[in-house]
């Protein structure tokens, strides 16, 4: 007969809300705060979308 498995905690890292895997105290996720993205989103696509690659 077979033990009962151990949970492992790897098993749980795809189920980890990312805001607790994160350091929401760390200076660069203060400054992603504090960025205009949707200013920046129109500056690097142009507001019509993804660039052409060539």
């Amino acid at each position: 007969m077979l033990g009962k498995i151990e949970p492992d905690l790897q098993q749980n890292l795809f189920k980890t809300r990312l805001t607790e895997l994160i350091n929401m105290e760390h200076p660069l996720v203060k400054l992603a705060d504090e960025l205009y993205w949707d200013k920046m989103e129109k500056w690097h696509y142009g507001g019509s979308g993804r660039k052409a690659f060539i």
